[in-house]
């Protein structure tokens, strides 16, 4: 049969988690999961195992490498088979009847992406642009260019070589969605105010422990992205998230403004 949607998890010592995560993607015959182990120290690697040899229906696999998130991500789209792609976190799960939605809506839209609300710890955190119909890129929010709030056509992804960058670390989901919006048919992004990731904040995550180098790295990639954007549009989200980039808490940490 062929696959809707294939999901893809990196993790790194996700013990704790990746049962809830994995749970709770429905046992569904039209889905695959592709789960990338980066090297985890803890359970990570056998809990993640038996889970997938449990799943009846859904098509799971698991992968290993040691190379960081955007490498293992890189990997979940090179494995992909589905129609569409999306992508989850090990530490946050789906809400009941998620990929539901999210199929309907991009069938429904048949746009290349479609955005999606979330929760935070159970609680709703709406952002009203999705909320709104107005689908101009320029209004996204910074915090809103992720991967895990929004639905793919791997086809899409596939026809324009899109991945994530290499030696990246911090931030990478934007410069995989600024490469996206390049290509986009239209200069806009189907929103869908559903919600269908809650989402878990995780006080010794990545970006609470971001270096200097991660920083620069990401604001050079940003840099060189807005060179190229040709989409009014896309520059301003660029030169948006930049400013968010410049006055976050990390770039104040690192160099000198908090003790």
């Amino acid at each position: 049969m062929d696959k809707k949607l294939s999901i893809i998890i990196p993790c790194y010592n996700s013990a704790d988690t990746i049962r809830r995560c994995l749970d709770s993607i429905p046992d569904r015959e039209d889905i695959e999961v592709i789960v990338i182990d980066d090297g985890s120290t803890d359970e990570t690697e056998e809990i993640a195992g038996d889970i997938v040899g449990e799943r009846n229906n859904v098509k799971a696999s698991l992968f290993h490498q040691h190379e960081g998130v955007s490498s293992a991500r890189n990997i979940g789209i090179d494995r992909a088979h589905g129609k569409y792609i999306t992508f989850l976190d090990s530490d946050d799960e789906y809400i009941e009847g998620a990929v539901e939605t999210m199929l309907k809506a991009i069938e429904y839209t048949n746009e290349d992406i479609v955005q999606f609300n979330h929760l935070r710890d159970g609680k709703n955190v709406p952002n009203y642009y999705a909320n709104s119909n107005v689908w101009d890129l320029n209004k996204l929010p910074p915090k809103w260019v992720l991967v895990w709030n929004k639905i793919y056509k791997r086809e899409f992804i596939q026809k324009h070589n899109i991945f994530f960058p290499y030696g990246q670390q911090f931030e990478e989901d934007r410069m995989f969605n600024f490469e996206c919006f390049r290509y986009m048919q239209y200069p806009r992004l189907a929103t869908n105010s559903a919600y269908t990731v809650n989402k878990h904040r995780q006080p010794d995550g990545l970006c609470h422990s971001v270096s200097g180098h991660d920083i620069l790295v990401t604001a050079q990639n940003e840099l060189e992205m807005l060179r190229k954007a040709e989409n009014p549009q896309l520059a301003k989200l660029i030169l948006k998230c930049l400013s968010d980039l410049i006055c976050s808490k990390n770039m104040t940490r690192l160099f000198g403004g908090e003790k």
